[in-house]
């Protein structure tokens, strides 16, 4: 079994084998906190498909906020998508009704999706919006001219909560901008 814990010295002290402890400074500097941090993905997703349901859970239960604690079925994980079905490590095919709870709406592994969203990776990420790229240009154009006449501009945000703040925002300006125009 692994172990994990909390030395005095706030070092965090991981699994213990053979009688001998791993000690890894909580906030590792320089280059060894890159390579753990770039390495610690690559190794989670490249053995996705190697733990049981149950182990995810174990893990899910240490490390992740239990958010829905207890809605998840017992020894259930998924390890791969196509379509709208999922599939867990055995194969067994389930119909995906949630779609990621309105965040995944196009299904699982589309070949034209996943095609173009490679060719994006290969060139831009995500750049910030304090910074011009060509693609958030064209797609602001494409989705002013598919919801003309009514929408002038696009404003692009990273969550539901950024949406609202926004939405709240300018039904303030305009209202401001109401108040100060005379009545026709």
């Amino acid at each position: 079994t692994t172990q994990a814990g909390v030395t005095r010295a706030g070092q965090l002290r991981l699994g213990e084998r053979a009688g001998r402890s791993e000690v890894l400074s909580r906030r590792p500097r320089g280059r060894q906190a890159r390579r753990r941090i770039s390495a610690a993905p690559s190794r989670a997703l490249r053995n996705a498909s190697s733990l049981s349901g149950e182990a995810v859970q174990e893990l899910e239960s240490e490390y992740l906020l239990g958010t829905y604690a207890g809605a998840r079925p017992a020894g259930l994980s998924f390890v791969r998508g196509e379509g709208c079905n999922l599939y867990d490590a055995a194969g067994k095919k389930y119909l995906d009704f949630s779609s990621g709870i309105a965040v995944n709406c196009l299904g699982h592994s589309d070949p034209q999706w996943t095609s173009v969203v490679g060719e994006q990776l290969k060139t831009l990420v995500h750049v910030s919006n304090l910074y011009s790229t060509e693609p958030a240009a064209l797609l602001a154009k494409e989705l002013c001219e598919a919801a003309s006449p009514w929408a002038k501009k696009a404003f692009f945000v990273n969550s539901g909560t950024e949406a609202n703040e926004a939405a709240i925002k300018f039904a303030r300006k305009y209202q401001k901008t109401k108040k100060n125009d005379p009545p026709s």
